[in-house]
């Protein structure tokens, strides 16, 4: 017979079994309910809070993994019925912005060599502020294209506004020590020799005097290892008739200086009235550096 309650007035001598069978089916004989008597139909939805959750009670069997994959860790989801998502733990594209960042947090113990690519940084993410002093190491730097002995400069049409460039030439132009004649000048074969230590370029010649010739010019002429270095006489540095200073005139024949060259200097002809006194004689060169 199915389980029922008694029917008052009609289960005379008989409505303490009837009850009795009817109690059995969710509770022990003492009086406890069965374990098996609340199912899930019997509970209402929500109805089993924190407070009746014991300490421990829900383990590892008791939670449904659900659809994630190896690796991946459970994050707050808004957007999930649940509330909660499955994520990769690895570091998305775009995803560590400057805020993410504290202030000197990234140091070059931080850094493994190639470790973040630029796909993981937003743009501009990463700012003075963010890097400790000195984390950047000679390592940590790629030089890119640059080639041996360029310099990085300002360069707004280049993508990170630096690029490499390449030193220019300069050339510096200055006398060589000078020759001197002291006293009443007189035409003369010159004998000191002044040695050349370097690479250099003669541009001109400068010449002074303490008294001025006059009467007619006053020149020289200028030998290197010897032999004038003005193939076109006309050319030779001159001072003019009352005059204290005469250069650098021309541009001489032969320019060329290397080591181990040397320059004379020869006065070839002086004052016909006043034939002039202490002569300065200056060789102008130019090195390019």
């Amino acid at each position: 017979m199915t389980p029922r309650l008694p029917i008052p007035g009609a289960d005379s001598d008989t409505w303490g079994e009837i009850l009795n069978d009817f109690l059995s089916v969710s509770h022990d004989t003492d009086g406890t309910v069965k374990p098996e008597a609340i199912t899930t139909t019997a509970l209402q939805d929500s109805s089993v809070s924190g407070t009746k959750l014991q300490d421990t009670s829900v383990t590892s069997m008791k939670l449904d993994a659900g659809n994630g994959a190896d690796g991946q860790v459970l994050t707050y989801s808004s957007t999930a019925p649940s509330g909660f998502a499955w994520a990769d733990t690895t570091i998305s594209d775009n995803s560590v912005s400057t805020i993410k960042l504290q202030d000197a947090s990234v140091s070059n113990t931080k850094l493994q060599d190639n470790s973040i690519s630029s796909t993981k940084l937003q743009d501009a993410s990463v700012v003075s502020a963010k890097i400790q002093d000195t984390a950047v190491t000679e390592a940590k730097l790629d030089a890119g294209s640059g080639t041996d002995g360029q310099y990085l400069a300002k360069d707004s049409t280049a993508p990170g506004g630096l690029s490499w460039k390449t030193p220019a030439t300069q050339t510096i132009t200055f006398s060589l020590t000078s020759f001197f004649k002291t006293g009443t000048l007189t035409t003369t074969t010159g004998v000191n020799r002044l040695p050349i230590d370097g690479t250099y370029t003669i541009v001109g010649t400068r010449l002074m005097v303490g008294t001025a010739p006059t009467g007619q010019i006053s020149l020289s002429t200028i030998k290197k290892n010897g032999t004038t270095i003005y193939t076109t006489q006309a050319n030779r540095p001159t001072i003019a008739s009352g005059q204290n200073a005469g250069g650098p005139g021309v541009t001489p024949d032969v320019t060329a200086l290397t080591a181990g060259d040397y320059l004379t200097v020869d006065i070839a002809q002086v004052g016909s009235t006043v034939a002039g006194a202490d002569l300065n004689v200056s060789v102008i060169v130019s090195k390019a550096i």
